[in-house]
């Protein structure tokens, strides 16, 4: 089972690149090499908080950034 899920993370995860790649190439034909360059670095950035979300996530459970309790504006 395990085996199977490594075989579709793999999978998933060229085809994010493919993707990423055609992106690119996009993104090259329509901005200046400044404004691709800046993009570039855009992207990275994303690319690291989503991956540090993914991080976080994974270490379970609620961390402490997250407000404790009912939540919503409940009047009794």
């Amino acid at each position: 089972m395990a085996e199977m899920k490594d075989k579709k993370g793999q999978g998933r995860g060229e085809m994010m690149a493919e993707q990423r790649k055609a992106m690119e190439g996009k993104m090259a034909a329509i901005l200046t090499p400044e404004q691709l360059a800046k993009w570039k670095s855009n992207q990275e950035k994303m690319q690291q908080r989503m991956q540090q979300r993914m991080n976080e996530r994974q270490g379970g459970g609620m961390g402490d950034d997250r407000p404790q309790g009912g939540g919503g504006n409940m009047e009794n």
